[in-house]
């Protein structure tokens, strides 16, 4: 495959990627973990043979108990991925002849340490991280004001979230 080739396939299966990606999906599933913790009784009342743990002769201490436990566990996880599904799309993103490949064979200990990184960063890294142009030529005050909040909310956002330091060093 030329260069080109590779270009043009990888814009194609990106663009793909990007038009079918639902970003919410994982929100979508912790509110079905909150409705099933308000509901679970109901629930798991067909389920309580499969999923009672030992010496619980009824099932009402299991689902009080190790079913709630297990559902707020998952809706932890469920948050920490979304940490890792961005910082992965950012990764891919680095080589964009590569998006597809690099969303779909990442490797997790390499995403970990991509955020690690973002402990302390500068606002210009999360700039470049982001593909922001440092130097456009606005064309009315309104915007360079809107681009200009967006460059310290991302940065706030990202620090809030992670807990990290953003400096306005380069």
């Amino acid at each position: 495959m030329t260069p080109q080739q590779r270009t043009k396939a990888s814009i194609d299966l990106t663009l793909t990627y990007i038009q079918n990606y639902y970003p919410d999906w994982r929100l979508a599933k912790v509110l079905t973990i909150k409705k099933l913790l308000a509901d679970r009784y109901e629930f798991y009342k067909d389920l309580i043979n499969d999923v009672r743990y030992h010496g619980d002769k009824t099932g009402e201490a299991t689902i009080a108990q190790e079913v709630k436990n297990g559902l707020y566990f998952d809706a932890i996880s469920q948050c920490v991925q979304y940490v890792e599904d961005l910082f992965a799309l950012i990764n891919a993103a680095r080589k964009p002849d590569f998006f597809i490949k690099n969303i779909i064979t990442y490797d997790a200990g390499k995403i970990t340490n991509l955020i690690k990184s973002f402990n302390n960063v500068s606002a210009r890294k999360i700039s470049d991280v982001f593909h922001f142009p440092h130097d456009l030529p606005f064309t009315t005050e309104e915007d360079k004001k809107t681009y200009d909040n967006g460059a310290v909310e991302i940065p706030r956002m990202l620090t809030t979230s992670f807990r990290g330091k953003v400096t306005t060093e380069s």
